[in-house]
Order: C-alpha cells, then sequence, then structure tokens
C-alpha cells in the first residue's frame, strides 16, 4: 500500500484483515470451522487460506468422535504381561 506525501510516494506496511463470513479476522489468525473441525482457515495479509485435515486412523473400532473432534482415537493397545514358566527348585 502506498499514500502521497509532499508529492511522493510513501510506502507503509499495513496489517491486512480478511472477511470471512462477515467476520474481519486479523491477519495471521488461525482457526477450525466449528461444524466441522476437520476444516483448519488461516488469514494471510487479506486472504483466507482453507485446509483439510486428513486422518489416519491406524485400527479397525476406533473410539467413536467426540463433538469438535476431527480425526478418530485408537484405544492403545496394552502388552500382555508374559507369563513365566514357573521356577523348578528341585534338586534330582
Amino acid at each position: 500500500m502506498h499514500r502521497v506525501v509532499n508529492n511522493a510516494y510513501e510506502f507503509i506496511e499495513v496489517e491486512t484483515c480478511c472477511l470471512h463470513e462477515g467476520r474481519m479476522i486479523d491477519s495471521g489468525t488461525e482457526w477450525t470451522d466449528p461444524d466441522d473441525p476437520c476444516d483448519h482457515y488461516k488469514c494471510v495479509s487479506g486472504v483466507v487460506t482453507r485446509s483439510r485435515i486428513k486422518c489416519h486412523t491406524p485400527c479397525s473400532s476406533p473410539l467413536p468422535l467426540k463433538h469438535g473432534q476431527c480425526c478418530p482415537i485408537c484405544l492403545a493397545r496394552i502388552p500382555m504381561p508374559h507369563k513365566r514358566p514357573p521356577i523348578d527348585n528341585s534338586t534330582d
């Protein structure tokens, strides 16, 4: 952006806001859509960018999604303790 000062151009930096769904958002702000938490938005110099989060679910039965959660969560597998054979203290 520039403005004219004493018949010369003076360049000034202006932090630009974004207009998103009728709201002014400060440049540098990031947010997720409350209705779809897999949509991630960012305002940079007057431009809103949208990114879609892709989930990797390495299990077949993840926990059900909670409100505001994008990706399913798998329960951690807890290793079963190894059973040791009984110790034979007898002397033959």
